[in-house]
């Protein structure tokens, strides 16, 4: 990144930035890591993270105005997923890293 020119260097730099910020909060967390294996509706993951209805679906909206999951309409449901190849690879990396032992 460093051959970039500066301007350049700086708007990877605020995309990076706002994508992280979209993951930093603990459900939206959960929500993306979730769905690194199966697409899911609003109701699984209702049940998964014990939060109301309302909240979730507040989560995801942050998580899909970042660009980090889509959605598809499935009969009156919407089944979500993650929408970046990138972004599934950022998760994988993050888990492998946190799954692992501390460097000593």
């Amino acid at each position: 990144m460093k051959n970039l020119p500066p301007r350049t260097r700086r708007a990877r730099c605020t995309t990076l930035a706002a994508l992280l910020k979209a993951l930093a909060h603990p459900a939206r967390l959960c929500i993306a890591t979730g769905l690194l294996h199966h697409e899911c509706h609003v109701n699984r993951m209702v049940a998964a993270l014990g939060l109301p209805q309302p909240v979730v679906s507040q989560h995801l909206a942050v998580l899909a105005r970042a660009g980090i999951i889509t959605a598809r309409h499935d009969g009156t449901r919407r089944c979500y997923r993650i929408a970046d190849p990138r972004v599934r690879r950022l998760l994988r990396v993050v888990n492998t890293i946190l799954s692992s032992p501390p460097a000593s």
